[in-house]
């Protein structure tokens, strides 16, 4: 099977700040529909439900089914459709699927976590080896594989909402995108400084990679440890007009007194009236920063 794409998301149901779970999630429904699809044959839908539980119970460690919890409670909600592009009596055939799923927060408040991971995938049909049971087989088997790897993906993603910074730093130092990228969105609204060495280092080998340092800086200017200030600086030349503008922004959320020397340094020597002017209104913004913190 070929993964063609796949799409993963998280937002949150409101603007209110997300509080810290009183226990571990539990996900008490399972739910997995049949699209229309073209080629005949029917999906076996308790099948693909019992594959989406299973997964997801192994991927993100936390309990499925019905029953009591004291912490956040989650609802699968899955689609899955089966495309059989080859001819009607093709020995061989290509099989398309669409699987899209979503983790619903239940009775939830305002700001709770929702995910969403949609991906489509290519497999091949083979008339004589599923002569027995025809295409129906290849169909259920092409379903049951690209539903495993999306709810993979979701329960992992839950399991990191709410794990530990040890979780995070393997996220952040793994090889999965939306992982690593999730990863920084948590560590953003954690402000947890145990992960800046691996955010700084996500940075320094982000190389042409633009996505990953934009989220590096922005996620080091959000979690706001004055150890980045450094690392920041050496991110963007004095001359990069493209990424300047990012890390100043970055420094002035963190503040101390190397952030306000840097941009006191832009505001008056830069080349650019432009860049000088975002450098002030950074630093404005780090003399409010400090000013309110002096006042609490």
């Amino acid at each position: 099977m070929r993964i063609l794409f796949s799409l993963a998301m998280a937002f949150s149901l409101g603007c209110v700040k997300r509080s810290t779970a009183p226990g571990a999630p539990r996900v008490v429904e399972v739910r997995v529909a049949e699209r229309s699809g073209l080629g005949g044959g029917t999906l076996d839908a308790e099948a693909l439900s019992a594959k989406a539980r299973d997964t997801l119970a192994k991927s993100s460690g936390f309990s499925v089914g019905a029953g009591d919890s004291n912490g956040p409670r989650y609802r699968l909600v899955a689609e899955v459709r089966v495309d059989d592009a080859s001819a009607v009596d093709a020995k061989k055939g290509t099989l398309h699927a669409f699987v899209a799923a979503k983790l619903i927060p239940v009775a939830a408040e305002p700001g709770a976590l929702s995910f969403e991971q949609a991906a489509a995938a290519e497999g091949v049909y083979d008339g004589d080896k599923d002569s027995a049971g025809g295409r129906t087989q290849a169909r259920q088997r092409h379903a049951e594989h690209a539903l495993e790897d999306v709810v993979r993906g979701l329960g992992a993603r839950l399991k990191l909402a709410y794990g530990s910074s040890a979780d995070l730093n393997r996220a952040l130092d793994g090889k999965d995108e939306d992982l690593r990228d999730e990863a920084m969105r948590i560590a953003s609204e954690r402000r947890d400084r145990g992960l800046t060495d691996q955010v700084v280092k996500l940075l320094k080998e982000s190389g042409s990679d633009q996505a990953t340092r934009d989220r590096a800086i922005g996620t080091l200017g959000a979690i706001g440890d004055p150890r980045a200030v450094h690392p920041l600086t050496e991110a963007a030349q004095f001359r990069d007009w493209s990424e300047l503008p990012k890390v100043l922004d970055a420094r002035a959320s963190i503040g101390g007194p190397e952030a306000r020397a840097y941009l006191e340094f832009v505001a008056t020597g830069h080349e650019s009236d432009e860049i000088r002017e975002m450098a002030k209104r950074a630093l404005e913004h780090l003399q409010r920063h400090a000013a309110d913190l002096g006042s609490r």
